[in-house]
């Protein structure tokens, strides 16, 4: 990340651009801005009850969905595959029932993440592909995988130093 570079300038660049390590050396200054914020709306009272009670049904929303068994697996298999048929995603996920996977991927179909699309061949086949909501979740689940790589890092890096100290 240059110097001069903001975040929003780094997250408008297109995303074949904005590399790993960019984003890894942009978890600090986020936290920081972060922190800042948080900071400004306590000490000027911004923030009010409605609308931090609309912030934790968002995150409470998305959390359901990543944390739910298959999710994370069915996403990235779609984004992996490109274009997969439901017997694809079925036979590269050991252990999930049929059952699983057709409700899993009608969930994500009502929350816009994937779209459900019909080739008109006979049999009728059905593929999947991820929506732009549906990238978006990539995105978030590479930076929360980055934040634990960083934060995981920095926790050995403590607990060395720590050693040294003491030896």
């Amino acid at each position: 990340m240059k110097n001069n570079e903001t975040i929003s300038e780094l997250l408008k660049k297109k995303p074949e651009f904005l590399h790993f390590r960019e984003v890894i050396e942009m978890i600090p200054l986020i936290q920081q801005k972060s922190l800042e914020s948080i900071y400004k709306e306590i000490v000027y009272n911004f923030h009010n009850n409605e609308r931090m009670a609309e912030e934790r049904e968002r995150i409470r929303n998305i959390s359901e969905i990543i944390n739910s068994k298959w999710s994370t697996d069915i996403i990235y298999l779609i984004l992996i595959k490109k274009n997969p048929y439901f017997n694809d995603i079925l036979k590269s996920l050991e252990g999930i029932s049929s059952r699983s996977l057709t409700d899993k991927l009608k969930l994500f179909e009502e929350k816009g993440i994937i779209k459900r699309n019909v080739k008109k061949t006979r049999p009728l086949r059905v593929y999947y592909t991820l929506t732009n909501y549906g990238m978006g979740l990539i995105s978030l689940f590479n930076l929360i995988y980055l934040y634990t790589l960083f934060y995981e890092d920095i926790d050995k890096i403590t607990k060395y130093s720590a050693n040294l100290k003491l030896n």
